[in-house]
């Protein structure tokens, strides 16, 4: 999200209001399915989100938002951290509105210096978004999380540096 709107680092980009509320409805959206599976406390899962969102405003750690968007391709992988969650949601009822919006942004990221994200660029203009899906994610397209996800990319489409809201 952070790269989609032009931010340097970790820091910037979870200063800006509506990235920091996606970043933060994510993590409440993974947790739920945690609470649920595992029988985590939410005031305990609420200190992790709250230590977590503390460490990525750290002034004095300077962490760039392309060594986090990197490798597109393995963070987009069935049992990674953004597809996984979002089926796990969707399992208890959950719509992942926000990991879907991270979803989307890192299917988007283009940023040359990275060979996955060159490879993913190429595949979803030579094969389609769905193709990509399939292939990469896992995510089946006759699911709820395929059109929810092609439904966040085709938005930000229509803006391009928007943060998908």
């Amino acid at each position: 999200l952070g790269y989609r709107k032009g931010y340097s680092t970790i820091k910037e980009a979870l200063e800006d209001e509506q990235i920091y509320s996606i970043v933060k409805g994510a993590m409440e959206e993974s947790g739920k399915y945690l609470i649920h599976h595992f029988d985590f406390s939410v005031v305990e899962h609420e200190k992790y989100m709250e230590k977590t969102l503390k460490r990525f405003k750290n002034p004095n750690l300077r962490d760039e938002v392309v060594r986090v968007a990197r490798q597109p391709i393995r963070k987009l992988g069935p049992k990674d951290r953004l597809i996984f969650p979002a089926k796990k949601a969707l399992e208890i009822r959950i719509i992942p509105k926000n990991l879907v919006k991270g979803i989307a942004a890192a299917l988007k990221f283009d940023w040359e210096g990275d060979d996955e994200a060159r490879v993913l660029q190429a595949m979803i203009k030579k094969e389609g978004i769905q193709e990509v899906l399939t292939r990469i994610c896992n995510v089946s397209e006759r699911s709820s999380l395929s059109t929810l996800i092609i439904d966040a990319f085709n938005t930000e489409l229509t803006h391009p540096k928007s943060p998908l809201i």
